[in-house]
Parts: C-alpha cells; structure tokens; sequence
C-alpha cells in the first residue's frame, strides 16, 4: 500500500455537461452528497445522498491534492462513478471498481491508494465531463488534518460547513441519522466530534438517513449544456416543492446580459401545475473580446406581493450557464511532444536524437496583432520550464516553438530553448500552462497517457480542433512531428531566409524548403550565422519580418510589411550603447523599456535607461539635488511617460539594459531609400554635437557617409563611435577608417559646422549599404603607421593616436585630424596638441607626414585627477627600423623610450591641459639636453588669456606688440611648464607675442576679436 506523509480524503462534485463529448448529466451541487464513512485500509468510502440523484450523473473522485487554484495535482489517481437514480437519504459505498448501489466506475488517470499516514480523497464533477478541466464545483471533503490533507483554498468548501477533518485514520461518522432535512444533516456530519477513527478498517454503518418531507421550495433542472458566442442554446427546467394554495410567480434574471440573455423573465405555478417543470432557454451573446468561457449566474427568486405567502421566505436558487468564448485564446497551444521516439524523434533537427532535448511545445498568436510575450512563462504540473526572454515578439499570425535543448535547425519558426535547460514534459499525463508577466494563465491544456506513445500531439486542424496523435492528423498522418509547420499541410508558418545560393531575394534556393516569400500572410525570418544575407531591388509585400540580431538585410524598392522587427543583442550589460532604430514607427515609452529589460537610474528613479542628447542646453538642476530629468546634454525618458515617443529617422540614443540580452525594435515598415535627418545648432550653453545612427537594416559605409555629408555640415570629417568606454575618433581622410561599416542600428556623433539655417540635414545614402561578414558593433579599426599612446589609471583607459600618412601636415588636415569628443566632460583622457598652428584644441587624432620623424616633437595633453597614479604605454605600428618613441616628462625631466617599457608617475596635482609631456620619434636616445624651444608653443584661450606651454627656464620673458610695432606688454615668466598670462584691454587686430629665453627667442600672431 502507498505510504504518503499525510491523510486527506476530500470529496469533490462538480456538474457541466459537455455536449461533444458526453450525454452524461451535470447537476450536484455543494452538499448534494456527503462523505459519512472512509476506510484506508480497504480503500473505500461511504457516501449519503441528501437529494434524490437522478440517473446518469457522472462524478470523478480522487486522492490528488488540490493545488489551491484550481486545478488537482496529476500524480495520483482519478476514478468516475456514473450514478443510478438515487433516493435521498441512500447510503452508498464506492471502491475503485464498483458502487454498492450499482452504476458503473471506471479508471481515468493514475491509481487510487490511500496512505495509512495520511491521505485524502475528492469527489467531484466538472463542466467538461472530462476528469481534470473545465470548471469545478466541489460538494465535500474529509481528511486526516489540514497540515497533511491540504488547502480547501479555492474548492469553495468550508471546514464544519461542508468539509471535515477527521483527526486519524479509518474515520466513521456516528451521529443521528433521524429525521432532518439536507441542511440538518449537513451540520452534524461535517462536525469533526461525531466521527471516530481507527488504526485499523472499521465496518461502515449503511444504514439510511430519514429525510423530513418537502415543504416550500424551487427545484431547477440540470443546464442541457454550454451556451456559446455563436448562439448556441441551453436550457433548465424549474418546479416548485410542494402544492401552493394560490399562484407563486418567480423571477428569473441573469447575473451577466452581456453575456447570457433568458427567453422568460417570470414564470407562473398555479395550484394545478406546480409540480410540471417549465423551461427556461438561455441563449449565448457574442463579443469580440477573447475572454475565455464566462461563468453567468441565473437567479430565480420568488416575487413575494403576487405569489401565495408560504412561498415568501423561499430563498433565492441559482443556476450556472457558461457561455463559451467563440475568439481563441491570444495564445494557443497548437502541438507538443512530451514522449520523442528513441530512434526518429529528432523534432529539433540537431542531427542527434534525445528524449529530452527534442520534447517541445508549438504556440500560435491568435491575438491578431503582434505580440509583445517577454516575461511569460510556461509552466507544467511541477513548476517553471520556460521564461520568455525580454523582446520575445511574435508577428501577427505567427508561432513560436520551445525545445527542451539542443541546437534548433531549419525549423521555420520562431525558436528558443527552455531556460531551465528541459521541458520535462509527462509522458503519462501533464498539464502545461501559459503564464504572462503578471503570473495569470493565458491558456493550458491538460493530456492524459496518449502523450506518452512516442509521437506528438497536434491540433487536428491547427488552432481550432482538438488534439490527436500527429498520426491521425488529417492529411499529415506519416510524420511523428511537425514543430514550426501547419499540421495538415507540413507547410512553414514562417518563411527562412537561408543564403544558399546568393543575396538575390527571388532565388528560390535561398529559402528553407525552397518556398520563397509569395504573398501578403508570409512571415519572414532573416536568422544569423549565414554566410549570404538577402538584398532586395523588386518591390515586396509581406505580412511580417523577423531579423535576428546580427542578421542584415538591404531593400532598394518598396517593401511593405505589416510588421518588422529588427533584434540587437547586447553582451554587456553594465554598460550604455550608442543605438538607432533601423525600423519605422517604433515607439518608446516605460512599457517598450520594460519589455527591453532597461532599468531605471538608481539615483534618479524617474529616469529609465533611455536617452537622447540636446545640444542646445544643459542639465539645469532644478530641485536642488533631488531627482533631474537630464544630465549635462543627456535627457532621459521618465517613468510616467511624459517625455515619451517615436523613434526618429537616423537619430541616435543611448541605451543601457539590466543585463546582457536582446533590444529589438518593432514597427511597420524599415528604410528602403536614402534618407535624411535634421541637425541642430547649439544656443544656450551651446555645442554643436549631434547624436544620429544608421537607419538601414544592412551596414552603412563610413566612407560613403562622410562622401555624402560636406564639411559645413560635418565639421572636421570626423565622427565619434562609443567603444564602452571612451569614444573613438574616425576621419574622412584615413583609409582604415573610411573602410569602416556602421552597424545596423549604431549611433554615432557627428559635430555639426557654423549654422546656415535651422534645417539642415546629415544624409544616409541607401546605395552605400551592404551586408558584411564581420560585426563592426563598437569595434575600432588600425592604421598601416601610427602610434597609439594609451594611459591607464588603474580602473579606466584612454588612448591618442598619431597616423603618420602621406600629404598631410603639421598643422590642421580636414579628414585627417579628430579633436577630442567634445560633446560630453571628461574626467580621464589624453590627447596631443597640434605641432603648428597650435591653438589648444584638444585632438584625439593627429595625422602628421611620413617625413622628417626626428624634427616633429608632439604636444601631449592629459585631463587627470591629483594623486592618481597613471601609466603611459605605446602600441606602434610600422614606424623606420630603429626609431625609439620617447615620452618625455617635463616635470622630471625624465625620458621613457615606450618601444621597451611603460613610464609610471603619480601625479601630485590635477592635470588638465599639455606642457608637461612630450612625445619624441628618434632614433637617438634623447635628455634634458635638448633643444626645449622646439617644444613650446604660444597660443591665445580667449581674448583675455594667453598660454604659453612646453616652456621650463629661468629667464624668460614675454613681449607683445601691436602691429604697429609698439610694446603693449613686457612681463617677466617663472620656469614652469604650462602657464598663463593675463592680457589687458586690447583693441581688435592682429598682435605679435614673442618670447625671449637664454635658448633663444620664438614669435607667433594672436587675433583679439
């Protein structure tokens, strides 16, 4: 005998009628029959019908818990006992097999054992006639204690009312058996002290209850069935008690019209025909809502001013009409296989066979809208199997297939794999359950053993019909499976770009199963990891695209679709990214950035991890320290949606997720021609960074965006790319740079040129796309010779870099010279000054000639906090043979030949500009010796400041004198590196400054304007 660590003995009745399953009658309620008698040991039960039960009733019990919502557990067994017609007061004793009062009792599910330590059992009846759905109404319990029997949570039961526990095993009830009527009974036996119990079988007491004859009462039939949104029918009959003197009028109202709608609503008993039932038809009112079967309750009530007074005090009786829902649930289960065979069951198509790996669940949207389902889950009778990454869209019409593990190939459907690593799917009898993010069921469906007969199971036809093994699917009998494909036709719900052959859109080779998209209901899936991606020059129409992160593809004519949805995977999420959305109408808002796992800021808790950048001005604080809506340039979107909206054409954001994952965009439609956005012109606090990103679905050359884009309104020819950490540099004029491909739907800045108007515009040309092998997402791409000069603090790096190419100069070369990104603070960088022309902008990239190594001394800058140790390192690329890259500290007087070692110094006080370090190319090792004046450079801040850097001996003096020759100011300068000189009230024009010390003498020009 099965030991279990509790006892509970529940007795559960439920009435329904399915009328495409069954003629078998529904009609118990709470209390109709009664448990008086359990026996562990000989695993019977002894039942009291407190009604008369008419014949037909179908009534299941079972010793699987309740689960405390509704539904039982399915490790145990369930039974069904379909009854004779019974008297009320009939005492019955029912086994697994048989029923002393005759009816039949069959096994549905599992096996019946009850524990000596603790058990229980339910009796019950359900609206579908099938043991384990539709909708339960639960009539009685007894069990051992609370502890060990369970919950009554959610069975509508009532300890003392309609359930007991007994307190031990083997219990009897030994109270009064005289006269009473139904509610009488009740009170006794469900009262825990007229039962006693033993260790051992005890022999039930059979004997009848004596029922007190009928007075006054109303009496409804049995409900014929469901109604349904289509119009279907149902009906009961109603009857009075007993004889009444004068007529007795009831009203009858229902609880939901909306939904269930009555033929009458009164109805008259005479005292001749009291006692003929009449009938009342319910009629089911279509919606368009998909909102599952609705329970509606029918009342009938006695309308007391016409109606003979001893019916008066007759309380109100009701009556449950479902009316079934005719929309299909938003989410349907359309096949699933618990029970791969050992030796075909690859549903996956890995190439490799398992029986845990190729169970999988096949679901359909029958929202009729896309559908956003990141953060549900799918859950079986044990617990969790799947949560739905964030993002997790599918298209209008389309399926998504789960598997238990493996690699999914050619499966013309959405996929993804079980994030607990296994379905684990019961090959005897499971239920699965679609939860949303919100914990409540979208749909479940509960089988029994035919799962477990190595085949799947599949609508029969899809959506829409009940569930057969795939063997006996109309149409498609002779596959074990068919995860991804219509189950009567083995068609694909999507369409899969493969790349076989080429990138030509209409090769029908392309395609999986060679089904090139045809028409307006195609969905599409562009997948990654190919080696051709599609491109499309004729005009397309589809119902909706699907393109995996790091998939592309490139359209030149009209491409209508009903929905797009490009993906990105972000593997870092710690960090912000640079983004654009490749896909037109794609909104943002708080629920587009939960859907996206992007949080919101710690400090800030209005702000969410979505930003745009405004040049025009910045962070005002105005809450004095509180919560800001922005920070610097940077604007947030907020948590109450006020700043909320569409993605714009070609405008970039910035973007940080909780975690690495996907961010996917979806909308109506992707960029098919060249495209344009508006730059803008700082004013207040101004600067005239812009953010923008590439707009396409295919990689944008830089190349052919700097071609298309002049210098008025990309100043420069440089743009930035974020890396992570620091932001890259990349020029019209350097090869490597130009060769470099915009990812689809990465952002970058652009530094806009003097205003002309209020509209100008940055061009996206269409013909400089293409697919590309490589991901180019943050990456940074070398020049043939170059230095690249990195400095680390311990925590962070940054880098300047020197290219050395052919033509360019030592002062300013458009395309060829990017200054420092100054579109934000910096903290921590390095960067170098120009060698002529110097006047202190801060370069990130300086390109100088090929030429005369030995002569160019290069100014470099750093921005650094006091008391930070740093370290300087080089990478040098292709420079002569034997030429050493020196740093020189000018506050050491120390040289560092970076060929072979790094220089490390800690800094006593803030670094913020250049004078202090140097970078020497010879191949002579260099001292303090050396001629100083070649490194010091005069330059005006503004038109009251003069910098002098790179400058340490005593004696040196400065002269500045109008253009007319005559001295303005004469001043004598202390020997430091880098310092400053006040300059008085000067009139507009052009001043010579010359600087004398004991190494000589150097002169530049300054403007004061």
């Amino acid at each position: 005998m099965k030991q279990k660590n509790f006892l509970k003995i529940a007795l559960y009745m439920l009435f329904a009628i399915s009328t495409t399953f069954s003629l078998k009658a529904q009609t118990l309620t709470i209390g109709d029959l009664a448990i008086i008698g359990v026996s562990v040991d000989n695993e019977e039960f002894l039942l009291i019908a407190l009604v008369d039960i008419p014949s037909g009733e179908s009534v299941f019990f079972t010793d699987n818990e309740w689960n405390g919502s509704n539904a039982f557990n399915t490790s145990e067994g369930f039974y069904e006992w379909v009854t004779p017609s019974i008297t009320a007061g009939t005492t019955i004793t029912l086994t697994t097999t048989s029923s002393s009062f005759g009816g039949t009792v069959t096994q549905r599910a599992g096996s019946f054992a009850l524990g000596n330590s603790g058990d229980g059992v339910f009796i019950y009846q359900t609206t579908t006639n099938v043991y384990n759905t539709g909708t339960y109404t639960i009539l009685g319990f007894a069990g051992e204690d609370s502890g060990d029997s369970g919950s009554l949570t959610g069975t509508g039961l009532t300890e003392g009312t309609n359930a007991v526990y007994l307190g031990g095993d083997n219990g009897i009830y030994t109270g009064v058996r005289t006269t009473n009527d139904k509610p009488g009974h009740l009170t006794n036996i469900y009262n825990s002290t007229n039962w006693t119990t033993s260790g051992t079988a005890q022999t039930f007491d059979t004997t009848n209850f004596a029922m007190a004859s009928a007075g006054p009462g109303i009496t409804l039939g049995a409900v014929s069935g469901n109604t349904s949104e289509d119009g279907t029918t149902a009906t009961f009959t109603i009857v009075l008690n007993a004889q009444p003197t004068t007529d007795v009028v009831l009203n009858i109202t229902s609880g939901d019209t909306g939904e269930v709608t009555l033929n009458e609503a009164t109805l008259t008993f005479t005292n001749a025909n009291w006692d003929t039932p009449q009938t009342i038809t319910a009629t089911g009112v279509d919606d368009t809502l998909q909102d599952g079967s609705i329970n509606v309750t029918i009342s009938v009530s006695v309308n007391d001013i016409n109606s003979d007074d001893a019916y008066d005090p007759v309380t109100d009786v009701t009556k449950i009409v479902t009316n079934e829902d005719d929309e299909l649930p938003n989410l349907v289960i359309n096949e699933f296989q618990a029970d791969p065979d050992e030796t075909n069951g690859d549903a996956n198509g890995d190439g490799s066979v398992s029986t845990s790996e190729d169970e999988f669940i096949e679901i359909y949207n029958a929202s009729g809208g896309e559908s956003n389902i990141g953060g549900y889950t799918i859950e079986d009778a044990t617990g969790l199997r799947h949560t739905f990454p964030k993002g997790t869209i599918i298209p209008t019409t389309g399926t998504i297939v789960v598997f238990g593990g493996g690699t999914s190939t050619n499966i013309p459907s959405l996929t993804q794999t079980a994030s607990a690593g296994f379905l684990g799917l019961n090959n005897g009898g499971d239920t699965i359950t679609i939860k949303d993010a919100n914990g409540i069921t979208i749909t479940s469906y509960t089988y029994a053993s035919e799962g477990g007969n190595n085949i799947s199971l599949a609508r029969d036809p899809d959506f829409t019909g009940n569930f057969v093994t795939h063997d006996n699917v109309t149409g498609n009998g002779s596959v074990l499976f068919s995860p991804g494909r219509n189950n009567t036709s083995n068609t694909g719900f999507y369409k899969i770009w493969s790349g076989t052959t080429d990138n030509n859109w209409n090769t029908t080779t392309n395609w999986i199963d060679s089904s090139n998209p045809s028409g307006t209901s195609d969905n599409i899936l562009i997948p990654t990891g190919i080696t051709n991606y599609p491109t499309v020059s004729t005009a397309v129409t589809i119902n909706s695209l699907n393109i995996a992160s790091g998939g592309t593809l490139k359209a030149t004519n009209t491409f209508t679709v009903s929905s797009a949805t490009f993906n990105r995977n972000f593997s870092n999420g710690s960090q912000w990214y640079l983004i654009s959305s490749p896909i037109v109408g794609e909104t943002y808002d708080a629920n587009w950035a939960t859907s996206n796992s992007i949080p919101t800021s710690s400090l800030d808790t209005d702000n969410i991890g979505l930003s745009w950048y405004d040049n025009t001005s910045s962070d005002i604080d105005t809450d004095n320290g509180g919560s800001d809506t922005a920070t610097g340039h940077w604007r947030y979107l907020q948590t109450d949606d006020s700043n909320n909206g569409t993605f714009g054409k070609g405008k970039g954001y910035g973007i940080i997720r909780s975690g690495s994952g996907l961010i996917s965009f979806t909308g109506t439609g992707i960029y098919t021609s060249t495209q344009t956005t508006t730059i803008t012109y700082g004013t207040s606090n101004p600067n005239n960074y812009n953010l923008v990103g590439n707009p396409f679905t295919s990689f944008l050359n830089l190349g052919s965006f700097f071609t298309s884009n002049n210098t008025a309104n990309l100043i420069g020819g440089t743009v930035w790319f974020w890396n992570g950490s620091s932001y890259d540099a990349k020029m019209s004029g350097i090869t490597e740079d130009t060769n470099f491909e915009i990812a689809p739907g990465q952002g970058f800045f652009i530094e806009a040129g003097t205003a002309a108007t209020s509209s100008d515009n940055i061009s996206f040309d269409i013909s400089g796309t293409d697919h590309h092998s490589t991901e180019t997402f943050q990456k940074s791409s070398k020049i043939t010779s170059s230095i690249y000069l990195n400095v680390n603090d311990g925590i962070n790096n940054r880098y300047a870099k020197i290219y050395y190419v052919d033509g360019t100069t030592k002062g300013f070369d458009n395309g060829f010279d990017g200054k420092l990104f100054g579109g934000v603070s910096h903290n921590f960088a390095i960067y170098s000054n120009l060698l002529n022309d110097n006047t202190g902008n801060k370069y990130q990239v300086q390109s100088l000639p090929n030429t005369d190594y030995e002569n160019m001394v290069i100014p470099i800058g750093l921005i650094s906090a006091a008391n930070s140790e740093i370290a300087f390192s080089a990478e040098v690329n292709n420079l002569p043979n034997g030429l050493k890259v020196q740093l020189e500290d000018r506050a050491t007087g120390q040289f560092t030949n970076l060929n072979e070692a790094n220089y490390t110094v800690v800094l006593n006080e803030k670094q913020d500009g250049s004078g202090r370090f140097f970078l020497h190319t010879s191949h002579k090792t260099l001292s303090v010796n050396s001629d100083i004046l070649t490194t010091a450079s005069i330059y005006k801040v503004n038109n009251q400041t003069l910098k002098i850097n790179g400058l340490k001996t005593g004696n040196a003096s400065i002269a500045i004198y109008n253009i007319l020759g005559k001295q303005i100011l004469n001043k004598n300068l202390q020997p430091t590196y880098s310092f400053e000189v006040a300059l008085p009230n000067m009139s507009t024009g052009v001043y010579v400054v010359k600087l004398y010390t004991k190494e000589g003498q150097l002169s530049t020009k300054i403007m004061i304007d």
